[in-house]
Order: structure tokens, then C-alpha cells, then sequence
């Protein structure tokens, strides 16, 4: 079995020493998923524990289980388990800063935050500890659609978003931004300390693998573990694990992407496959169960495409695909 390197960490060390390097969301992920629902459990127990501790104590938010990468030349961190979590700590790292950037006047307290959350989301002067370039962020999401990419990444760099948008890296930003306004409005003389205590005393466990082999098999378990990946996800991630070279893999995340907009242009969910019957024929699963009349539309839109991906999943997967369907009957 493959060696796991497991560390102890506080947010502000985990994303602070992402120095020159950044966490890659590799293609084989799923998509950011986090919700309102899940952003404001987090701000709760944050606030929670903050107002309720005593002295040094400590908050653990989970385990990030990650693999080195240096197939491009560089080292890359991808996240295999926990990018949910590093993305909306990292929005909301990134609200804590337009905070303090929108602050009237600026003392030491407001410069010193500042100069603690910067190295957090962007690579830092050396010698300055200044950014000099809000482009080199510590993330980089290889499952997100290019348009998903833009808002995200245009968030972390201006600390903007359009107050009505609709995407969910947008709407979990404009929730916490609001959530730090009306705590330092209520909590004028504690939001500061609140902001420390998330950088310091708040804990993550990070597991490093050293090879992706035993990464991707973490992945593919995590069903059975607790945390229910949908039946999309294993169809993607199993297929992955089938390419050999970065050119197969390349091709087959490419062919992907676009079926991912071309679906989401359509407003059809791309939740699940439910079965594959003896005739190789794919029923997709719909939230309002127009199974057939989605399946119908996406054939006729993107046939080679769906096709082939249904094809190829049943080689590798063969008959026992169909259990898929049946762990939702259980």
C-alpha cells in the first residue's frame, strides 16, 4: 500500500504555504456543489466556536485528502476529497478581505489582517509580503465549465460579483461578504479576533498520497464512505482511470466538458445514468423523471457524444453497471 503523509494544519497554513504552487480541482472531480444550506452551517459553526472557546482550543474542519502531480514539469497539488470545503473557505477568506479593503480608515489591526489572509489566496512578494499580481490565485478547477472558471477566479481577484447571479461560487461569496458586514456591525470590537480565530485555531487535516493510483481509488470509495458521489461522478471517474497518456486524458476531459455545457445550456441535470439494458440503449435520470424525453433531446443534440461515452463506460464497467440503479432501490 502506497505511503499517506498526514499533517496537522491551520487554514492559515494550509493555504499560505501554497506559495508558487496552487491546489488543481483535477478533471476526474465533480464540480463545485456546495449550497446556501452548507455555506451557512460553516458560518455558524465558525461563529459558533468562536463565541464558546476557551483559551488555545482548537476547531477541526475534516481531512483533505490530496496527490502531488508534477506530470506538466511543476508540482501541482490536486484535491481529491475536501475541494468543496477549500473552495468556500477560500470565498470566504476572500469576503474577510474585501472587508477589511472597504474599511474607512486603515490601522495596524486592518493592515496586519490584511497581510495574514493575502498569502492565503494569492502568491506574495518574498521580501515585501505585498500581491503583486491577483492572478496568481491558489486554486485552479479543471472540472469547472471555462464560464464557471471566470466568475470564480474574477471573485478571488476583485473580490466582486453580480449581486444577482445565479452561479453558486457568486452566491456563496455574496453570502458570506454579507455575513462579515452585519458580524463586524454587531461585533465591532470581536470581528477581528473572529477573523484570527478562523486563521489560527481553525484545523485541517491534510493526507497527501504519493501516487494517484491509490488517490483515484480513494475517490471511487468515497460512495460507500458517507459522502454520496451521484452516479455521474462515477461514471466520469471510472472512464478517467481507463486513460493512459495525458493526450487520452486530455481528449476524454475535453469531450466531457462540452457534453457538461451542452447540458447545461439545455437545462437538462446530468445527475445520473440509471441503467444500460441489454440493447445498449442509456435512460438518463432527470429530477422530474422525464427520463426519456431528456435522454431523446441530449441524443439528438449531442449523439456522438453520448453515445460513445455510454459505449465505452459499459466495456469497462460491463453488466454490473446496472447495480447503479439498484443501491437506489435499497
Amino acid at each position: 500500500m502506497a505511503e499517506l503523509n498526514v499533517t496537522k494544519k491551520s487554514i492559515s497554513s494550509l493555504f499560505s504555504e501554497m506559495q508558487g504552487t496552487k491546489f488543481i480541482i483535477p478533471d476526474y472531480q465533480r464540480p463545485y456543489k456546495w449550497d446556501l444550506e452548507k455555506c451557512e452551517i460553516l458560518w455558524q459553526d465558525l461563529t459558533g466556536f468562536f463565541e464558546e472557546r476557551m483559551g488555545s482550543e482548537e476547531y477541526y474542519l475534516g481531512t483533505v485528502v490530496t496527490c502531488k502531480n508534477d506530470e506538466s514539469g511543476k508540482i501541482e497539488i490536486e484535491v481529491i476529497d475536501g475541494q468543496q470545503r477549500i473552495t468556500s473557505l477560500l470565498l470566504l477568506l476572500r469576503a474577510f478581505y474585501s472587508k477589511l479593503e472597504n474599511s474607512a480608515i486603515e490601522d495596524d489591526n486592518i493592515t496586519g489582517l490584511k497581510n495574514q489572509i493575502a498569502p492565503c489566496i494569492w502568491d506574495v512578494n518574498p521580501i515585501s509580503g505585498r500581491v503583486s499580481d491577483t492572478n496568481l490565485i491558489h486554486i485552479e478547477s479543471r472540472v469547472a465549465t471555462e464560464s464557471d472558471n471566470e466568475v470564480f477566479h474574477a471573485i478571488l481577484r476583485s473580490g466582486k460579483s453580480k449581486p444577482n447571479a445565479t452561479d453558486l461560487y457568486s452566491k456563496n461569496y455574496n453570502y458570506f461578504f454579507s455575513m462579515c458586514e452585519e458580524y463586524a456591525m454587531h461585533n465591532p470590537i470581536h470581528w477581528q479576533a473572529f477573523c484570527v480565530s478562523i486563521l489560527k485555531n481553525c484545523i485541517i487535516l491534510p493526507i497527501d498520497c504519493e501516487k494517484l493510483d491509490t488517490a483515484l481509488t480513494i475517490f471511487s470509495t468515497l460512495n460507500d464512505r458517507g459522502m454520496p458521489l451521484s452516479d455521474s461522478d462515477i461514471f466520469k471517474a471510472q472512464l478517467y482511470r481507463t486513460k493512459t497518456t495525458a493526450q487520452e486524458k486530455s481528449e476524454f476531459t475535453s469531450s466531457w466538458r462540452e457534453l457538461t455545457e451542452t447540458v447545461d445550456d439545455a437545462g437538462i441535470a446530468k445527475n445520473a445514468v440509471e441503467q444500460i439494458d441489454q440493447t445498449d440503449c442509456a435512460i438518463v435520470v432527470m429530477p422530474n423523471r422525464s427520463s426519456v424525453r431528456g435522454c431523446l433531446f441530449l441524443a439528438e443534440i449531442v449523439p456522438s457524444k453520448m453515445i460513445d461515452l455510454v459505449v465505452e463506460f459499459r466495456e469497462v464497467i460491463g453488466n454490473s453497471f446496472q447495480n447503479l440503479s439498484r443501491r437506489k432501490d435499497k
